[in-house]
């Protein structure tokens, strides 16, 4: 039997699979010279812990809907179950509020064109889950009058095309009919766009009427520059959160995380963009008559196969792999399952 890496030696070996600018980046983490980013998904997670700091989040949800939305506790474990034969909607910041509606704060680092198809699937699945009837409760008792708002924030550390040209860093979805008729919605979307508040807060052309919100805001997109600093001196909760930042580097079971999320990141960044060129070059060169569509499918497929091999060495949960990788739990399990006898690529 193939002897278990140990904790430290996954650690390094995945760090030296990293580009020397990321390698360097989480030795400064290491040494406590450099915050993690709160915008990664592990500190992000851990600092707007709901059950340790819920008023993180009702701060965020004040603030951004100028309601008072006090949050109660996490709504994780209400979450409805999918089949593995489903896309699983994994939410970063999932909670439930005084009012029985439900919050749910979502970071994106990458620019995402498809930000509002997916934002609406997440939308829906908090409508589902108020919806769905509890244990010992009648059918009867669900109505749709009696299903609170319910409300979702879009933290984007990068600014999708979308939204580029508009001035303005905070976007409410509204429910309007083309003859201007105003629809109640079941789910209050926000998209905000991190990189422009933090550039308006550097140039002091933010909103002032919005001042408390720009400044949370900028904290969390560049916790290591001097904006973030600065804030921090007269702001004790964010000097608070910048010693919870700094403790991470303890945690080595964090550390490997976030490592295996950058090193995820860079994966599906180029190596299902190398796969795809790959694959359609094949394609012309057996003089395949099926085209550029079908050398893709043939380039992402070897891609997405690596990286699914990839992240289980590291993870060793394919329901950890599924959500990581955006991907049904049953395809995960298949490629493990075809490869699982042989050894497992290095990391």
């Amino acid at each position: 039997m193939k002897k278990e890496k140990t904790f430290e030696e996954r650690y390094q070996e995945l760090k030296a699979l990293v580009p020397e600018h990321l390698r360097k980046e989480f030795e400064l983490i290491e040494s406590g010279e450099r915050l993690p980013d709160l915008t990664g998904d592990i500190p992000f997670k851990n600092i707007f812990d709901v059950d340790v700091h819920p008023e993180r989040i009702s701060q965020l949800l004040r603030l951004v809907y100028h309601e008072n939305l006090v949050v109660t506790g996490s709504a994780r474990e209400e979450a409805a179950k999918a089949s593995i034969y489903s896309k699983k909607t994994i939410m970063d910041i999932l909670a439930r509020l005084s009012n029985n509606g439900l919050a749910n704060a979502e970071m994106q680092v990458a620019a995402q064109e498809f930000i509002a198809q997916r934002t609406a699937i997440y939308a829906s699945e908090l409508i589902i889950m108020q919806y769905s009837v509890k244990k010992n409760q009648l059918k009867s008792e669900v109505t749709y009058n009696d299903i609170p708002t319910n409300y979702l924030v879009v933290l984007m550390k990068e600014s999708p095309k979308l939204f580029k040209d508009n001035p303005s860093f905070i976007h409410h979805k509204m429910e309007v009919t083309d003859t201007g008729v105003e629809l109640t919605s079941l789910a209050k979307i926000v998209y905000i766009e991190l990189d422009k508040c933090l550039q308006q807060v550097r140039e002091n052309t933010y909103p002032k009427d919005k001042e408390e919100l720009c400044f949370l805001l900028a904290f969390m997109a560049d916790v290591n520059g001097e904006t973030a600093k600065d804030l921090a001196k007269t702001n004790p909760s964010y000097s608070a959160i910048q010693a919870e930042l700094a403790n991470m580097n303890k945690d080595k079971e964090a550390m490997l995380a976030m490592l295996a999320d950058k090193y995820e990141e860079i994966i599906h960044n180029s190596e299902i963009k190398q796969a795809r060129d790959e694959g359609m070059d094949i394609g012309e060169k057996k003089g395949i008559a099926i085209g550029e569509k079908k050398g893709i499918a043939i380039g992402e497929k070897k891609g997405m196969k690596t990286m699914i091999q990839n992240a289980y060495a590291n993870l060793r949960d394919t329901a950890k792999v599924a959500a990581l990788l955006d991907l049904p739990e049953a395809d995960v399990i298949g490629i493990v399952s075809k490869t699982e006898s042989d050894s497992p690529p290095t990391l």
